[in-house]
């Protein structure tokens, strides 16, 4: 385990993180605990201290959690990300997130969150400064957070540790780390950000420019961060220096110097001396010297004197090879250098140690020189790669010997699979018919291979061809083997196909919608920029149209999510089959789509588009056999008169969205300046709505109900009125439909309810003890959970008879969810409070709906009741709707009734009640209160007026 792990434990307690560090035992090969902070032993029950070292089963040991334990079990084998959820325990554990992550060195990382309620991992807010100064002092490593902002950029939120050594100068709050990052590798940092947000840990090697303006190489190893709802909603990385690179994926562990096979391969070198060395160029072990007879026998004292000559010019250099370890690139196979005047190489094992290996005899003690070999023939530089061969033969990557000139030499094994052929087969072939430049360009490989051997570049735009014209994409390293001009070439070959296919499956998933296949919001965004520029360059119009489905969310919950997805999926294929190939359609999630006409020219062409798409849209859509009906609404802005940057026009295409919905749907309306004028009126109409109940500014009318064979006053209609200190009366057309979007519906709804239940009561015991109440229910109050527990207290508070109120409800709110509704209405009607449609006729009018539901009575609409006497329809649809009623027991109320020639009307088709302005208007509670005691009635049997 590193050396930071305890000090990385306890930054992440000081940010309020659980931290455990596991690491895999040599001896038997399992997990054990390494380290841990105290947060992380307070939540699960651990020693403090007393936990490090002992199994995995000490994590979660009761009965019920064994299922976690076993799922963190197979994370470990198979190197992947765990996360889990543990619930909260009585004795004051709380609910916890569990994460965890491969880490270098055979190790795991566990990291404890609260699972709600949980503050961001923001050591500044949790620590004084110099605390986190010390503590980051100690770290070797620096650390990073990443978060996506309100536009999808990552920015950075704090970094801890060294980073003032590392880099110049320290990106602040807000900005992006790829500030620090070498400009040609920025977009290999940002495909490795993007791999992290599909929701897995990566790693990524690039240049930082550091603080003496020098570039150093380091590897940054991310793992997702996720929110309280589990999204991915940034990253945490960790850079590390590549002189001690590790891997930061689980694998193989490096060949230990002591195995066998690599014993026997130095004696099979020939060589005089070699020992591996640790990272400070100590020696932890000889492999083979002078004095180490293949025999087994001793050697003579020249040999020991060799021997003791070679180990004290080691030691003598123990601090220069100590550098050269630390600086040695552990991609490289190996170094050349000179030990006491004789040709040495030192080669990197990747855990920090090194093999050194002296060819010839060694004289007297000297000092170490970084000077190289002196030049071999091509002969020795066969015979080099030949004794290295065996290790070759181990490494995953494919390896090709060639000469200077190309000529193959010989395959590994890998490489032999890669190609799909044998090193028999390919020796003495040139190198140009294994490996080659992509096709279409032309270009000299063996000149290409050459250059990149001096420079050290990695090549990584080459191809394999494989035996059938096959080829592969591949990742090739170049070497030189030892020989001066003539020098030899070790190529190093990697097939990156399947890295390719996930960067290309990471774009995807980064750009496009993963339930339609469209671009999404990031891609148009990209699109949508591009094509502004080019507009301001060569001055040219073109639309921006945000479109949105009526009453999806009907299709939702009447039909299902699974339908609702299938819909989506169609509207999405109508839309880019009516669309040119140059246009861009997007989903921005929902139902919403945002659409690019960039060769559209003028209100004219965009309003013919609009048009096509709604007749388009009108079609009729079969999801799995059931025909559906969806139209669409269109807001549309045009560049430049509507916008001139992406920003802008996106939003007064979502303001011209709002301004089709408010005027019916199902239709088209382009940006305007007034918009926005609305809109802030609008905005300030909903701020002023907010304190309006606390103001003490909203006030209940009462319209009264008449029989229709009496004229006496039956019942009264609770009505909710704004009087705003400076705007005066704001009509009820105005604010409720605002307050139903916003939600405010809900408080001022509960409001009207008690007031009007505390007044109505009151009038019953001033002797009015029959007189029923109307309250209007809205859709969204309808369908709150403890609506049924509210009415409840509102009755016990008021001491309202609940048989005599009567709340009335809309079809449509009533049909949006039939059984959720069946059921509600009965469980309020087992309070004993009644039921009445309003508006009825002008909705669903199901009578297979409604006899399932507990309905007292029907309100005619008042647009039936306005033409009533000369228009035969609508009285024959009133006249129907009476007769419906009758038959099922249900009264009936005409509302709107203002002339005699329509209460004349309505009571020839036998009406049961009447409201309108005929008789009275909506009145203030005095004002009620003196109609009642009046005794006044509507004159019903009078004729009409000639």
């Amino acid at each position: 385990m590193s050396p930071a792990a305890r000090p990385l434990v306890e930054i992440l307690a000081v940010a309020g993180i659980g931290g455990i560090a596991l690491r895999r035992a040599a001896e038997d090969g399992a997990f054990r605990i390494a380290e841990h902070n105290e947060l992380a032993a307070r939540w699960l029950g651990l020693d403090r201290g007393g936990a490090r070292g002992t199994g995995l089963e000490r994590l979660w040991q009761r009965a019920d959690e064994m299922t976690t334990w076993a799922e963190l079990v197979l994370a470990l084998e198979r190197g992947t990300t765990f996360e889990t959820r543990l619930p909260a325990r009585a004795d004051g554990r709380p609910a916890l997130t569990v994460v965890g992550a491969p880490a270098p060195q055979e190790s795991f990382w566990l990291v404890l969150t609260p699972a709600e309620g949980a503050p961001p991992p923001t050591p500044a807010a949790a620590a004084e400064p110099d605390l986190l100064d010390a503590v980051g002092a100690v770290l070797e490593d620096v650390l990073y957070v990443l978060e996506l902002d309100l536009d999808c950029r990552l920015a950075v939120t704090w970094t801890l540790g060294p980073v003032n050594a590392l880099v110049g100068a320290v990106p602040s709050g807000g900005t992006s780390w790829a500030e620090v990052v070498a400009v040609d590798d920025r977009a290999a940092w940002r495909d490795r950000n993007l791999a992290v947000l599909t929701g897995r840990p990566a790693t990524c090697r690039y240049r930082l420019r550091a603080r003496n303006g020098d570039d150093v190489v380091v590897e940054d190893h991310a793992v997702p961060r996720r929110d309280d709802a589990g999204q991915v909603c940034g990253l945490v990385a960790r850079v590390r220096r590549i002189a001690e690179p590790p891997s930061l994926e689980p694998g193989p562990a490096p060949a230990a110097a002591s195995e066998p096979g690599l014993a026997a391969l130095a004696r099979r070198a020939e060589a005089r001396l070699v020992a591996r060395l640790d990272a400070e160029g100590g020696v932890l072990q000889v492999l083979h010297a002078p004095a180490d007879g293949d025999d087994g026998g001793d050697a003579d004292g020249a040999e020991r004197g060799a021997r003791e000559a070679l180990m004290a010019a080691l030691a003598a250099a123990r601090g220069q090879l100590a550098a050269l370890i630390r600086e040695a690139d552990p991609l490289a196979e190996a170094s050349a250098l000179d030990l006491a005047g004789e040709p040495a190489e030192l080669v990197p094992l990747g855990d920090g140690t090194a093999l050194l290996i002296v060819d010839a005899p060694a004289p007297a003690p000297a000092g170490l020189a970084e000077t190289p070999p002196a030049p071999r023939d091509a002969a020795a530089a066969e015979s080099e790669a030949e004794r290295w061969w065996p290790v070759l033969e181990t490494v995953v990557d494919g390896i090709i010997t060639c000469d200077a000139k190309g000529i193959v030499g010989g395959l590994s094994h890998s490489a032999a699979r890669l190609f799909r052929t044998t090193s028999a087969e390919a020796g003495g072939r040139p190198l140009d018919e294994l490996v080659s430049v992509p096709p279409g360009e032309e270009s000299d490989l063996v000149a290409m291979l050459h250059d990149a051997a001096e420079s050290g570049q990695r090549l990584g735009e080459l191809v394999a061809r494989r035996e059938g014209g096959e080829i592969v994409p591949i990742e090739v390293t170049v070497s030189r083997l030892a020989g001066g001009e003539r020098a030899g070439l070790l190529v190093t070959v990697r097939d990156v196909t399947a890295r390719r296919e996930a960067e290309e499956t990471i774009r995807r998933l980064a750009s496009r919608d993963p339930l339609t296949g469209l671009p999404n919001r990031l891609l148009f965004d990209d699109r949508l920029t591009q094509t502004v520029e080019r507009a301001r360059r060569n001055p040219q119009e073109f639309a921006v149209m945000l479109l949105d489905l009526d009453r999806f969310k009907l299709v939702n919950e009447s039909l299902g999510m699974a339908k609702g997805d299938q819909l989506l999926r169609e509207v999405a294929r109508r839309l880019v089959l009516v669309l040119r190939r140059s246009d861009t359609v997007a989903r921005l999630g929902g139902d919403e789509f945002l659409l690019l006409l960039p060769g559209c020219r003028g209100a004219e062409a965009a309003a013919k588009v609009a048009q096509k798409i709604l007749d388009v849209m009108r079609q009729p859509y079969a999801v799995d056999g059931q025909e559906l009906s969806a139209t669409a609404s269109v807001g549309i802005a045009l560049f430049p008169h509507d916008g001139s940057d992406a920003e802008t026009l996106v939003r007064n295409a979502d303001t011209a969205l709002y301004r089709t919905k408010e005027q019916g749907r199902n239709s088209y309306q382009f940006y305007t300046g007034d918009m926005n004028a609305r809109a802030f009126e609008r905005l300030v109409l909903e701020t002023q709505l907010r304190r309006a109940l606390e103001r003490g500014e909203l006030a209940l009318h009462f319209q009264p109900l008449v029989s229709a064979e009496t004229g006496a006053i039956t019942a009264v209609e609770a009505l909710v009125r704004w009087f705003h200190p400076e705007l005066g009366r704001v009509p009820p057309g105005e604010f409720i439909p605002l307050a139903e979007e916003t939600g405010l519906i809900l408080p001022i709804g509960q409001w009207v309810l008690t007031e009007a239940c505390r007044q109505v009561r009151e009038w019953q015991r001033l002797g009015f003890a029959e007189l029923r109440l109307a309250v209007n229910l809205s859709g969204r109050q309808f369908k709150q959970r403890n609506l049924v527990d509210i009415i409840r207290r509102v009755l016990q508070a008021t001491g309202m008879p609940a048989d005599l109120l009567e709340l009335e409800l809309t079809e449509s709110a009533l049909m949006e969810d039939v059984g959720e509704s069946v059921s509600r209405l009965q469980a309020i009607h087992d309070l004993g409070v009644q039921f009445a449609v309003d508006d009825f006729g002008t909705g669903y009018s199901s009578l297979a709906y409604l006899k399932r539901f507990p309905i007292r009575c029907l309100k005619i609409d008042r647009s039936f009741v306005k033409d009533v006497t000369t228009d035969p329809n609508d009285a024959a649809i009133a006249q129907a709707i009476v007769a419906l009623a009758e038959m099922m027991k249900i009264s009936v109320v005409a509302e709107g009734v203002e002339t005699r020639e329509q209460l004349a009307m309505i009571r020839r088709f036998r009406c049961h009640e009447l409201q309108g302005f005929l008789f009275c208007g909506p009145q203030a509670p005095d004002e009620m209160l003196e109609l009642l005691r009046s005794g006044r009635r509507l004159e019903v049997d009078a004729e009409p007026a000639d």
